[in-house]
């Protein structure tokens, strides 16, 4: 049949096989046929209709389109908690995006009490050692750096390195631009030697994870240049 859930299901993983290479207007067609489908089912699909609303709105946020990623976001999100309630990864996931789009159409504050609702789901069903709690400590310390309250911004990012250490090691690449946020929040502090400090860690990690001409290893050594010229100022 045509309008089988199976169908539905075979739909939704084409459209995630077509986002993921970035081909987002067709995704968008066939993400389209599975909601219908799901839409005129008889038996209860909501979970799966939510699932196809949060994909869609992940395709309209990597297209630019915030405004449509917010709107499709809110409707997984309403399905979500109906079913499942706060405390739940499907539900905080939800909540995550939408954090997500508000930050970057610069509404900060509604973003960082989102990332927040979802860090609290993600701490509670996680653990606090997961790479998504990591990641949820590092989008609040970016937020915080953006609203310039650099002590909050520190603890943040600090506490997710220091996550993404246990889980991944002292030598992760991701570590490199972790470190460079803290960085960049010292220099905020007139911080200059804790400055350097996170930038001569950033450069260790670089140096044995990334190519010797990667733009963020040739971007480290031209800040750290500047604050250690900075520095040689002062003393």
């Amino acid at each position: 049949s045509n309008n089988h859930p199976a169908l539905a299901r075979s739909y939704s993983q084409i459209g995630f096989n077509l986002r993921l290479k970035g081909f987002y207007d067709s995704a968008l067609v066939v993400y389209d046929r599975a909601m219908n489908i799901y839409g005129e089912s008889s038996g209860n699909y909501k979970s799966e209709l939510a699932g196809c609303y949060f994909d869609v709105g992940w395709v309209y946020a990597a297209k630019g389109q915030l405004g449509k990623a917010l709107l499709w976001n809110e409707k997984s999100l309403k399905i979500r908690k109906a079913l499942y309630g706060e405390n739940n990864l499907n539900t905080g996931n939800a909540i995550n995006m939408l954090g997500w789009c508000y930050n970057r159409m610069g509404y900060h504050i509604k973003a960082l009490e989102y990332y927040k609702r979802s860090l609290t789901i993600r701490i509670n069903k996680l653990g606090g050692s997961h790479p998504n709690v990591a990641s949820s400590y590092l989008a609040i310390g970016n937020l915080y750096m953006e609203l310039n309250q650099y002590e909050k911004a520190v603890h943040y990012l600090e506490d997710g390195s220091r996550v993404w250490i246990v889980k991944f090691g002292k030598n992760d690449r991701a570590l490199v631009r972790n470190y460079n946020f803290l960085a960049q929040v010292y220099e905020a502090k007139n911080d200059t030697l804790k400055s350097i400090e996170y930038l001569n860690k950033a450069i260790a990690v670089a140096d044995n994870r990334l190519e010797k001409f990667h733009p963020e290893l040739l971007h480290t050594y031209k800040i750290l240049a500047h604050q250690q010229k900075k520095q040689s100022k002062i003393e």
